[in-house]
């Protein structure tokens, strides 16, 4: 096992903790609120969030940090928020896709295995 894939288990953990300690404070901020609810999405299907354990820590840090940015710094904590959630998202539908492959080459041998 990679040393990325162990780490998986362990960011979906960390970013289900870190979202239940997290204030409902970002309804004042709707560029937050729309991020975490992005987020919130993606943790909650359990096929996506198992292939992006660690894309969704590393979102929710900085959805965080755009929460906390000041007004100088929000620009660039925004596209930065905006494209951790976009890399979480995509990682996630990459894994379902892996998993998927999968699954259908073991149908695909069993399938050979059957006609011969």
């Amino acid at each position: 096992m990679s040393a990325r894939g162990m780490f998986r288990p362990l960011g979906a953990a960390i970013l289900v903790l870190a979202m239940a300690s997290v204030p409902a404070l970002a309804a004042d901020d709707p560029d937050v609120a729309r991020l975490r609810a992005r987020l919130s999405a993606l943790q909650a299907d359990p096929v996506l969030s198992r292939g992006a354990g660690l894309e969704l820590l590393e979102a929710l840090q900085a959805v965080n940090a755009l929460d906390a940015a000041r007004r100088g710094d929000r620009p660039d904590a925004l596209y930065l928020a905006e494209r951790r959630v976009e890399i979480a998202e995509t990682m996630a539908r990459a894994g379902a896709a892996r998993a998927e492959l999968s699954r259908l080459d073991l149908q695909r041998a069993d399938l050979l295995v059957e006609a011969s």
